[in-house]
């Protein structure tokens, strides 16, 4: 907060719980959510309700979150992950879901959101997370530094994002006529 301030007096963050935020109704024109609703095992539905309480008519929000890519269903359909039993143990140890984008993308669409953009991203990590053959090599890639690892990352990331991406950005517009369902 304290560098925020020095350096940009004119941003005046808020922090709180997401599910319930001390801001005023439609008080914001954009949110950012980087990386969040996959958090809560309970789903982000309280999340969404807030989201669309604040963001102001046709404000933006920005959101990140592991989606089930390609790949991830190609595994999914093989049977290749662990089904979680919900129990205390599972709750407490759990950390994050990959969620599917497409249906993401239907329930803010539900509450009057407008997609207004899709991209998938980080086809690397992506990729070394989910295929175990060449991982020490390609987490090698993911976390180096000199200009040739990094231009590799970025060349196979563009290779990769389509089928194998860790991630999704979703872009929508809060629409002036929106209602929740």
């Amino acid at each position: 907060m304290k560098f925020l301030k020095q350096n940009w007096p004119e941003v005046h963050p808020t922090l709180g719980d997401v599910r319930d935020l001390p801001l005023e109704d439609e008080s914001v024109d954009g949110y950012w959510s980087l990386g969040v609703i996959e958090h809560f095992y309970d789903g982000y539905g309280a999340i969404l309700s807030e989201m669309h309480r604040i963001i102001k008519r046709d404000g933006y929000l920005f959101l990140t979150f592991p989606h089930m890519s390609k790949l991830r269903q190609i595994k999914a359909r093989k049977g290749l992950y662990e089904i979680l039993q919900a129990n205390g143990d599972v709750v407490a140890d759990f950390y994050q879901f990959a969620l599917d984008e497409h249906q993401v993308i239907e329930e803010f669409e539900e509450y009057g959101f407008k997609l207004i953009l899709n991209q998938d991203f980080d086809g690397v990590k992506g990729f070394k997370d989910e295929i175990r053959t060449g991982r020490s090599y390609m987490q090698a890639i993911y976390d180096g530094k000199t200009l040739k690892t990094r231009l590799v990352k970025k060349a196979l990331d563009v290779l990769l994002q389509f089928w194998a991406s860790h991630m999704v950005l979703l872009v929508f517009k809060k629409q002036s006529d929106g209602c929740i369902l």
